[in-house]
């Protein structure tokens, strides 16, 4: 029982944790997209932080100094069923209390319905490159298509230089440089799921703010305005998948003087995961033709297909629960199993139904 608690209560904190920080951002930024934009940062920063961590300790917990760094180390550093250190939860509630804080004392310095820091007046006339659908939810995407690129290049680099160091330390279902590659390519899929979702979900942002209607007055063509950011959520994760495959690749060759194979090979491997991704992107497109007031399902399904790969690795669920998600038809190449073209052209056709099918329903609905 004790160790149930000392792994619950841990891992519950540093949801808490994250959820402090994006108070305070909430209370910095004047619209709900900015601050989830800075939580999400905060939240993948902090993770890519343990990870580093771990890969320092591999398994020693009394060598991950960057750990202690982070909430997300907190909740493994906290040594449940293994020594139990109950005084580490004091460091979730110092964070909550700190941030909770912060933010409270922000909230009474601004004004209501505006964040500290003001938003930018933009020109009067648009520039020629802001004519047409593309260009336009390029202006409204570029800013976290280009962070999550940098952002998965940097974990990239740092797992590819780490691999060779910590695979011969690591066991389990880490062993080998493989296995640890394999394991960080779906993290980071399903990371990347997250930007796919947001990507295809900026129209019902657009539909909230009342931008959509004068938009759509001047030129009523709703498929296009919504394929455009479709576009990003289908293009955006194969810029972010190859920038992470590719920097993996080349610092793990690095180390074991094989750039150009380990660059092909890694680089290949990332891009399987994306039809998954393209799943749901497309389940996200097809809740916003569709149910457009139920589209933070598209976040309650991605939730839930990560649970369920995790319930797998301890055992919890069956083959048959695990098929639900995805990400679980994915072939293991790195692993040795067999590449197969067959679920990855399924994964996909099944992502262009339901964008097709969420483009259908943009057509016919109301908008606003």
């Amino acid at each position: 029982v004790s160790g149930g608690w000392g792994v619950g209560l841990p891992t519950g904190g540093a949801g808490v944790a994250v959820a402090a920080v994006a108070a305070v951002a909430a209370q910095v930024t004047s619209g709900g997209g900015k601050a989830r934009g800075i939580a999400l940062g905060a939240a993948g920063t902090l993770f890519v932080i343990r990870a580093m961590g771990d890969v320092q300790g591999a398994g020693d917990v009394q060598r991950a100094g960057l750990s202690w760094l982070s909430p997300f180390g907190w909740a493994r550093l906290s040594r449940a069923w293994t020594g139990d250190r109950w005084w580490v939860l004091l460091l979730f509630v110092a964070w909550a209390v700190v941030f909770a804080g912060i933010a409270y004392g922000l909230s009474a310095r601004r004004d209501l319905a505006a964040g500290l820091l003001p938003d930018r007046p933009g020109p009067a006339a648009g520039a020629p490159g802001l004519r047409g659908r593309v260009a336009l939810a390029w202006r409204s995407q570029r800013g976290a298509l280009i962070a999550w690129t940098c952002g998965c290049g940097l974990v990239g680099l740092l797992l590819g230089g780490a691999a060779k160091g910590a695979a011969g330390q690591l066991s389990g279902m880490f062993a080998g440089a493989d296995a640890l590659f394999t394991f960080s390519l779906l993290v980071l899929s399903q990371a990347v799921s997250a930007y796919a979702v947001s990507a295809a979900l900026r129209p019902r942002s657009e539909e909230e703010a009342g931008l959509a209607e004068l938009l759509l007055a001047t030129a009523p063509d709703r498929t296009r305005w919504a394929s455009a950011h479709l576009l990003f959520a289908v293009a955006g994760p194969v810029v972010m998948l190859t920038a992470a495959g590719a920097c993996m690749g080349l610092a793990y060759g690095l180390s074991t003087g094989d750039v150009g194979g380990q660059v092909v090979s890694l680089t290949g491997s990332a891009l399987e995961w994306l039809p998954a991704v393209w799943v749901m992107a497309g389940l996200a497109m097809a809740l916003l033709g569709l149910l457009p007031r139920a589209v933070a399902a598209a976040w309650a399904l991605l939730a839930g297909f990560l649970l369920i790969e995790l319930a797998f690795e301890f055992g919890q669920v069956s083959d048959v629960v695990l098929g639900l998600s995805p990400f679980s038809h994915v072939p293991r190449t790195l692993l040795g199993a067999p590449f197969s073209v067959t679920p990855l052209v399924s994964l996909a056709l099944v992502a262009a139904l339901l964008a097709a099918a969420g483009l259908a329903g943009i057509r016919r609905r109301d908008i606003g």
